[in-house]
């Protein structure tokens, strides 16, 4: 499958240029854009993967809908305020590998000693609010189209459909609204969750794209701020490498013959991330989970309870 860059960089333009000059959402500009086809390619074996996604397609033209819909939903979601939520918002964030995934479910096929009396954070909250309305979000969602327009960006294999790596040329520097909408996707979800007094545990957010964007595209975080202004900030837990750390969890991702995308290749683009973390964190006040001690990674039961020590302090310093 193969998005047309031009049309979708003009959409990343359109989008980012009315946030910041009048927050206005754009429909009659975008549709404009969207006329002129956001898919160039796609193969049936693409429009049968499409299909296990949930979406009915079945020609190109289906596709076409399907995109325009999912971008005019998402976009118009980022011009709608976000009021004051009465639940609780929790971002896991850091470098790859540093086992956020593993803290938010578990695994049942890891056993050892490192994972004995480890608790998934969805457990934990779960059993902290009780009857609560939840949801687990991943970032990027590669199971929507904006996550497959995630893809054309930075040639990720993780997606179901197979996505051409798109170049944008001149619209290189809007690109960061690729995961700004694919986030908007979901945004009124979580605010009915949030409003209703329950929790949303998101594993990467928009800092994400705040460390990536600024460091490797040098878009800057105060424009990405304002463009998902009404997106919730959430509380951030950073897994925290340490940079005489990095090379060691880099050899890990080697060994496990880990698929990185164009942001993740090299141990100095390591090193790079990890500094802009640890800039980014202290910046804005993340709690930080140091992932490394005396030279060796901690085991996923230490990093577990640190961690649930700091969800403990977040649900006491609220009146939920």
């Amino acid at each position: 499958m193969q998005f047309n860059a031009l049309t979708v960089g003009q959409i990343f333009k359109a989008v980012e240029e009315a946030k910041l000059q009048n927050n206005h959402f754009p429909r009659e500009r975008l549709m404009e854009i969207l006329s002129h086809g956001v898919v160039s390619s796609i193969g049936k074996p693409d429009i049968e993967k499409l299909r296990t996604m949930g979406y009915s397609v079945r020609k190109k033209p289906d596709l076409e809908r399907l995109c325009r819909e999912e971008i005019l939903r998402s976009a118009e979601a980022l011009f709608r305020p976000e009021g004051q939520p009465k639940g609780i918002f929790i971002v896991m964030e850091g470098m790859d590998r540093t086992g956020k995934s593993t803290q938010i479910y578990g695994s049942s096929d890891r056993t050892g000693e490192e994972f004995r009396g480890l608790i998934p954070l969805k457990k934990y909250l779960e059993g902290n609010m009780p009857g609560r309305t939840s949801m687990i979000m991943e970032q990027p969602s590669y199971d929507d189209l904006l996550g497959l327009m995630v893809a054309s960006v930075t040639g990720s294999r993780k997606p179901k459909v197979n996505v051409e790596k798109a170049d944008f040329g001149e619209f290189g520097r809007y690109v960061y609204m690729a995961w700004s909408l694919n986030r908007a996707l979901q945004l009124e979800k979580i605010r009915d969750i949030l409003n209703s007094g329950g929790w949303v545990l998101s594993n990467r957010g928009k800092q994400s794209n705040w460390v990536y964007q600024s460091l490797f595209n040098g878009v800057d975080i105060q424009k990405m701020q304002k463009v998902e202004e009404n997106f919730p900030n959430g509380m951030v837990i950073y897994m925290r490498v340490p940079q005489e750390e990095v090379e060691q969890l880099y050899k890990k991702r080697e060994d496990m013959s880990v698929d990185r995308d164009s942001y993740e290749r090299g141990i100095e683009t390591q090193m790079k991330i990890a500094a802009k973390y640890d800039e980014l964190a202290e910046r804005f006040n993340w709690y930080p989970i140091l992932c490394f001690k005396n030279g060796q990674e901690l085991p996923a039961n230490e990093k577990n309870k640190r961690i649930r020590e700091v969800i403990d302090s977040i649900l006491k310093s609220t009146s939920l």
